[in-house]
């Protein structure tokens, strides 16, 4: 099993993507016809101002569904929209989970307290995609992806260890599509990156935790330090790769280069050293030396082909001018 964390995503006033939409599998599940795009059936433009693509909503008419089942843009209470949304997800139909999805946008505007109405139909749901859904539509929209008030609901569901597992899932989606949090949830994510028992939830919270570096060079700098903390405390290697591909190592210190380096010669799984040495080809000019002292200490000593492939190729990436000659000591 690998582990796959974002790559070290910018934060940006403008919020980050929303979150595919994987509808869950129906055995009634129509094909709908295309029809024509509605103007008015949510946001009509393809490419929101906030750099979230929700596409026009080509929403089948279905002569025995309600009016408003058909058409979102006509529900105007969240219970309707929120009942739509899920019946529209029971019937595998995409273009109407995001007219949907759309018209929950338009609900909330950006006024909290509309948005905290969103977060609590949470608790009684238990689909992942409308769960996504809906964390998509909060995140999407930068006031949210701001608000330590809705930081702090979602990362509180996200801590309960006894509450639905899908629901902690998307309340780590949305706190990796924060930014600007105070410092208290970000060292809270990264307890949870290092103490979460589910494989699965404690993926997320790294890759949460590893979306908060950037914000300015302390901020990143913490950030690399608990991301390394993690890798060492993890006993699965899944979780040790998702950590140390994390670390943004082109904004890290000797020390955390040295640190990475350590797991790239030590570390009993070669997909963990893989991990290791692809972060090690990330580091800026300032400290390459110290970066390619590590790649070819370990090469010496290595024995998986994969990772000395990977090795040479960090080589080349780090050394820049002066890989030429670390790549003719190793080959020689």
């Amino acid at each position: 099993r690998r582990v796959t964390v974002a790559a070290h995503p910018e934060p940006s006033a403008a919020g980050t993507g929303g979150v595919a939409i994987r509808p869950e599998p129906s055995k009634h599940a129509p094909t709908p016809e295309p029809a024509a795009h509605d103007p008015h059936a949510g946001h009509a433009d393809p490419e929101e101002p906030n750099g979230h693509h929700h596409f026009p909503p080509e929403i089948p008419k279905n002569a025995d569904a309600p009016a408003a089942m058909a058409d979102p843009s006509r529900t105007r209470d969240l219970p309707g929209l929120l009942a739509g949304l899920q019946q529209a997800v029971a019937d595998a139909d995409p273009n109407l989970m995001t007219a949907y999805q759309n018209s929950i946008l338009t609900f909330m505007r950006s006024d909290e307290a509309r948005a905290l109405q969103v977060f609590e139909s949470f608790k009684g749901e238990k689909s992942a995609t409308v769960l996504e859904i809906l964390a998509s539509a909060i995140a999407s929209n930068p006031a949210f992806a701001a608000s330590p008030v809705i930081a702090e609901q979602f990362l509180s569901l996200a801590e309960k260890s006894d509450e639905h597992p899908e629901r902690r899932q998307a309340a780590l989606y949305y706190l990796s599509q924060t930014y600007e949090m105070p410092v208290p949830i970000q060292e809270r994510v990264a307890t949870l990156a290092r103490l979460e028992g589910d494989p699965t939830l404690q993926s997320s919270a790294i890759t949460a935790l590893a979306h908060f570096a950037g914000a300015d060079e302390a901020r990143t700098g913490t950030v690399n330090d608990q991301l390394v903390a993690v890798a060492r405390s993890a006993s699965d290697p899944m979780i040790r790769s998702g950590a140390l591909a994390g670390v943004r190592t082109r904004a890290a210190d000797e020390n955390v280069i040295a640190s990475v380096g350590e797991f790239l010669r030590t570390d009993r799984d070669p997909e963990v050293r893989r991990a290791a040495a692809e972060s090690l080809g990330e580091v800026p000019v300032q400290t390459r030396f110290v970066a390619l002292s590590e790649l070819e200490k370990a090469y010496r000593g290595e024995d998986a082909a994969e990772v000395k492939r990977a090795i040479l190729m960090s080589v080349v990436r780090a050394g820049r001018a002066e890989a030429g000659a670390t790549l003719e000591r190793l080959l020689s």
